[in-house]
């Protein structure tokens, strides 16, 4: 087993300015780090962990908590939270919490117990009555980022997208080209990311004097299958909406499977706007109208924020909350309102 002692031999250095270079702690040269760092590179050695943490009480590990590691986002998030914590020589450690607040309220306890210097976290729908979970919640001594959505206190630092914006750019581009009958499929967890968007649905239909149809907004959980179910249950109302806006990935999925499947054709029958976009948004035939967030920059953002407050601690933070810009990409999935039919733009 290699040791400390045969990296500063290798290195020709002290075991004083190892720790240094493999802790972090500065005062080293530049060309005496890179020879630290080779040596450790040839020799293939790990350091031990347990008693870097007895002396300096920092692990270097940082915990990321994801909802749905299915969901396309997430690991587009993650992968930018990645690019960030790897080139500062942090190890994470991913955990998939199957948008269960019981198991957050685990993998939280089992970060904490791993001393994890900080953790990022996009949280699970809270269950209600778990309020004694929320207050520990805002006390854990271990720093928390949160990322996408956030939870009943504001007050933290946090990295979101302008969920109101993309809800409202959505649904202005489809009442500009003449509709007025238009649906919304959202998620009906209590997340601010589904509350924002779909209040940004509603800020557009107020501003163009549009009533809203209570009968026009369907709330489900974000699986392909209930995209599919509240399809159906809007293209067959005796007065069925012209547009279908559709707040989720895997929920828009379900939508274009449900027009399919009654024989109904995007957008000469139904125009539809999707949310986030992928690789597989471009394979739908007609290619999807989304308002795509930015994932990866994203978590870049959300891991730099948290290095920072590991670094300066969380008062050195100008900003604590950071909302990013999200845009409407428009291709062939929304047609022209003309009365009984759609056209083309």
């Amino acid at each position: 087993m290699v040791k400390i002692t045969d990296v500063a031999k290798k290195a020709g250095v002290s075991v004083a300015t190892v720790s240094r270079v493999i802790n972090r702690q500065g005062n080293v040269k530049k060309s005496t780090e890179e020879k630290v760092l080779e040596a450790i590179k040839e020799l293939d050695y790990i350091p031990n962990f347990p008693a870097r943490y007895l002396k300096t009480k920092r692990t270097l590990t940082i915990g990321i908590i994801v909802p749905d590691i299915t969901n396309p986002f997430f690991p587009i998030a993650f992968r930018g939270a990645e690019s960030v914590v790897k080139q500062e020589d942090y190890t994470i450690i991913l955990c998939n919490t199957f948008e269960d607040e019981y198991e957050e309220m685990r993998y939280l306890s089992i970060l904490e117990a791993k001393k994890v210097d900080g953790i990022l976290l996009i949280k699970a729908p809270p269950r209600s009555g778990n309020e004694q979970y929320m207050e520990k919640l805002n006390n854990l001594p271990v720093p928390i980022v949160y990322l996408d959505r956030l939870p009943q206190f504001q007050d933290i630092p946090a990295v979101v997208a302008d969920n109101i914006g993309g809800g409202y750019a959505a649904t202005t581009h489809l009442i500009k080209l003449g509709h007025r009958k238009i649906a919304i499929i959202t998620v009906q967890y209590p997340l601010s990311v589904h509350r924002e968007r779909l209040q940004g649905y509603v800020n557009a239909l107020r501003e163009h004097n549009i009533s809203i149809n209570k009968f026009y907004i369907k709330k489900g959980i974000p699986t392909i299958e209930e995209g599919i179910s509240l399809g159906h249950s809007l293209i067959n109302m005796k007065d069925r909406p012209t547009a279908i806006f559709a707040t989720n990935n895997k929920m828009t999925i379900g939508l274009m499977r449900a027009l399919e499947m009654a024989g109904l054709q995007c957008p000469q029958d139904i125009s539809v706007v999707g949310y986030d976009d992928f690789d597989w948004e471009n394979v739908f035939h007609p290619r999807l109208t989304v308002v795509a967030q930015p994932a990866y920059q994203m978590g870049e953002t959300a891991a730099w924020l948290l290095i920072k407050i590991l670094r300066d601690g969380v008062d050195s933070l100008p900003n604590k909350k950071i909302i990013l810009s999200v845009e409407l990409k428009i291709r062939e999935s929304c047609g022209i309102y003309r009365q009984s039919k759609l056209k083309m733009p």
